[in-house]
């Protein structure tokens, strides 16, 4: 299904799972690596790094990871221009897991306002 081989399992997890991640940064794709020999070992270095899109640290292809496997149970958004971190003080990101958190019974409607507002003073 990918275009290139995988060294770990992208099964299907069959829970719900929500992904929210920043698009339209250059972030590395590729590393090309030359081996030199010094002797008594083999150093490896970095020679060309290919970057497409993605937050700035995952590229886009491992964040969408989900929606190429057919994960049935997984809600994908991309927010443009958000970086690794930045994604985590969305107030879009920050008023979704708190809804889910009131949703599931997790947080009571007061503790989501306070939560929230707690985490725009961030």
């Amino acid at each position: 299904m990918f275009p290139f081989r995988l060294t770990y399992d992208l099964s299907d997890v069959g829970v719900q799972t929500y992904v929210k991640y920043g698009v339209g940064l250059a972030t590395p794709e590729k590393y090309t690596y030359s081996t030199v020999n010094n002797n008594d070992w083999d150093e490896r270095y970095i020679t060309n790094i290919a970057v497409g899109d993605g937050d700035g640290t995952v590229n886009r292809r491992s964040l969408e990871a989900g929606l190429k496997m057919g994960w049935e149970k997984c809600d994908h958004e991309a927010f443009a221009g958000e970086d690794h971190q930045s994604i985590v003080k969305n107030e879009k990101v920050l008023g979704f897991l708190v809804q889910l958190g009131v949703n599931e019974g997790l947080l009571s409607d007061n503790s989501f306002a306070r939560s929230f507002e707690a985490q725009r003073q961030l």
